[in-house]
């Protein structure tokens, strides 16, 4: 039976166009690799997150949390899914329909492809890259619920 596609579908695709390395689709062993670079980014978007919501700058520092000093996989997929679910939580609280940003988003990633690479091995926007529209896509959702709203409160009266 063919498999739905997901979001981790379309990440590793990306990862693939980008030549940003990938083992799930092959026999490599599951271990955490380039912990240093997915910490970074990790912190990165995190902070960039935080910033919006709150219109504060944040900063996420290794010595702000405790650790035991070695990686642990069990441990950093459990934070992965924690973070994936408080992110999707935060969307649904909002009013959010992810699903189209996400496209979206995918849709101006895979358009990086030949752009340079930083030190770090971040993959970079080559010039002309365009962003992707959030902003439009969630005005779209905004006018669809006002829309649904105002056919609600007619429908009312309608039946008095």
């Amino acid at each position: 039976m063919a498999r739905l596609r997901n979001w981790q579908d379309d990440v590793n695709d990306f990862h693939k166009a980008l030549e940003i390395p990938t083992a799930i689709d092959d026999d490599q062993d599951v271990k955490i690799r380039r912990p240093e670079l997915r910490a970074e980014l990790l912190a990165e978007e995190a902070c960039e997150c935080l910033e919006a919501m709150t219109g504060q700058a944040w900063k996420i520092a290794p010595e702000m949390m405790g650790g035991s000093g070695e990686p642990d996989i069990v441990e950093a997929v459990d934070g992965i899914i924690d973070i994936i679910v408080v992110a999707c939580g935060a969307a649904c609280e909002w009013g959010i329909d992810l699903q189209p940003i996400w496209e979206e988003i995918h849709r101006t990633n895979m358009a990086k492809q030949g752009g340079p690479t930083r030190k770090d091995g971040k993959k970079l926007k080559p010039e002309g890259w365009k962003p992707p529209n959030v902003k439009g896509l969630i005005e779209a959702q905004q006018q669809s619920k006002e829309e649904l709203r105002q056919w609600a409160a007619r429908r009312r009266e309608e039946l008095g």
